[in-house]
């Protein structure tokens, strides 16, 4: 009997302490990086009956997201250069202004995170839908890399490229 509720106590204390482990461990950088990727489809979305306050609020989160300075090169959209945090957020917004609907997804997500743990390159593909101020509707993808980099503890975008079809 003492030896049943021996293994019984070993048995809850194991499950315990694999509990606590798994509360207390915290998310690693992948996962970090995933939600910072969520976050950025969430913040780039537009609908069609979204509120100024709802623009203000996607435009100052737009902000957080990249690190100072953050590069785009996006030759075919025009928006290539160095900018900081703010200048970020008014580019994007600029471009959502066209669109009644615009949507994106993420898809096929490959992260490499640095040996230093403190960089990491992101390629993936963003399909791109929804409807333009004018009526027209599209549906595009685009392959991508992307720069991430660590900066007061969290992972924030540094740089954003198309990569080139011979790249592909």
């Amino acid at each position: 009997m003492n030896l049943k509720k021996a293994v019984v106590a070993v048995a809850l204390l194991s499950l315990a302490g694999a509990a606590a482990w798994w509360l207390l461990r915290g998310d690693g950088d992948e996962e970090k990086i995933k939600r910072l990727f969520a976050r950025m489809e969430e913040t780039c979305e537009k609908r069609s009956n979204e509120s100024a306050l709802t623009i203000a609020a996607k435009n100052s989160d737009l902000s957080n997201l990249v690190a100072d300075p953050c590069s785009l090169e996006v030759k075919e959209a025009l928006i290539d250069g160095t900018f900081r945090p703010l200048e970020f957020a008014s580019r994007i917004s600029q471009g959502r202004v066209m669109f009644k609907e615009l949507h994106g997804k993420v898809e096929d997500l490959e992260i490499k995170i640095a040996p230093d743990g403190n960089t990491a390159t992101a390629e993936y593909s963003v399909r791109v839908y929804g409807e333009t101020k004018s009526g027209g509707k599209f549906d595009e993808s685009r392959d991508l890399r992307s720069t991430l980099k660590k900066v007061d503890g969290e992972w924030k975008f540094a740089a954003f490229a198309i990569k080139q079809a011979l790249e592909r």
